[in-house]
């Protein structure tokens, strides 16, 4: 989780040291799926893209800003669960839609049929959907199984 390309991403270093591991594991797959649809990212600048992600529970974002509270102004933002749609937006200069849903088990499905809308609606052209919950300690998943 530590490594991670702030400077590609448009990412302060210091934001980048207070991101929420969601947010830069977004972005990677973000660049990633654009990149295996044969899409330079780089032509999405300044497009209608919108992008909706669908999240659920973050475990480290208490740890972030209450428990190892940076005062560089970061912390809020790095772990914010709503800020994960805008990372990818602000990475692409996209101009359409942008936002994050928690909706539990429902979130990425709810994030398709908004894409869907704004496409056909014309808000963008084109969108970026995805989801993502990172349980990283064995007591997440537990408490889930129960």
């Amino acid at each position: 989780m530590g490594k991670f390309d702030a400077q590609f991403f448009r990412v302060h270093y210091k934001q980048a040291n207070t991101m929420e591991p969601m947010s830069r594991k977004l972005l990677e797959h973000a660049y990633s799926a654009i990149y295996d649809s044969g899409i330079n990212p780089l032509q999405l600048r300044g497009k209608k893209v919108g992008v909706f992600i669908g999240t659920s529970f973050s475990e480290s974002e208490r740890n972030v800003i209450y428990e190892n509270v940076q005062r560089n102004g970061f912390g809020i933002t790095g772990a914010n669960k709503s800020m994960y749609a805008n990372r990818i937006s602000y990475w692409i200069d996209g101009k359409g839609p942008s936002y994050s849903l928690d909706l539990a088990c429902a979130s990425s499905m709810a994030c398709l049929e908004h894409a869907y809308r704004s496409i056909s609606s014309g808000q963008c052209e084109a969108a970026i959907v995805g989801g993502c919950n990172l349980c990283m300690h064995p007591s997440v998943s537990l408490n889930i199984k129960r």
